[in-house]
C-alpha cells in the first residue's frame, strides 16, 4: 500500500499548480507595468508586441483577436481620445508549469468624455511565457467589472 499511496502522492504534488514567488511576481510586474506604459502612449505597436505570435485575447468587447496583428487591430480600432491612463489592482498571480504564469485581478481604465473623467473598470486574467525575447502574454481576457 505504501508503495502505491507515495508516488501517488508525489504525482499530486507536483501536478497541482505552485503558488506565485517573488520573481513571478516581479515578471508579471514588468509586463504589466510595460502594457500600461504603452496604453498611456496610446501605442497599438508596443502594445502588440507584448504578445505571442499566436495569443489570443478578448478586449473589452468581441471577438476573439488572434495574435499579434489582430491585438494590434484591436488596439487601433479604440477610441484613444477618450482614454486616460490605465492602472492593474488585486493582481494575484499563479505558477502554473515551467516558464508559465497566469495573472488575474482588475484593470481600470480613466475615461474622459467631455471633459467629465470616469473609470471602466474590468476583470482580467492573462496568461505569460517565458520566451526568448522574455515574459510575453499568451491568452488575454477581459470582462466589465459590475
Amino acid at each position: 500500500m505504501r508503495r502505491i499511496l507515495l508516488p501517488l502522492l508525489v504525482l499530486i504534488l507536483f501536478a497541482l499548480p505552485a503558488s506565485a514567488g517573488p520573481r513571478d511576481d516581479e515578471a508579471v510586474a514588468g509586463v504589466l507595468a510595460q502594457w500600461s506604459a504603452g496604453f498611456d502612449k496610446k501605442d497599438p505597436e508596443a502594445l502588440a508586441a507584448l504578445y505571442t505570435k499566436d495569443a489570443q485575447f478578448y478586449g473589452s468587447a468581441p471577438p476573439l483577436f488572434v495574435g499579434t496583428a489582430g491585438v494590434r487591430a484591436y488596439f487601433k480600432s479604440l477610441s484613444w481620445a477618450v482614454f486616460g491612463p490605465a492602472t492593474f489592482a488585486d493582481m494575484k498571480t499563479i505558477h502554473v508549469a515551467a516558464g508559465v504564469l497566469t495573472t488575474a485581478g482588475v484593470l481600470t481604465v480613466e475615461r474622459i468624455v467631455n471633459d467629465e473623467k470616469s473609470t471602466l473598470s474590468f476583470r482580467l486574467t492573462m496568461t505569460m511565457q517565458r520566451t526568448g525575447n522574455g515574459w510575453r502574454i499568451v491568452s488575454h481576457h477581459a470582462s466589465p467589472k459590475s
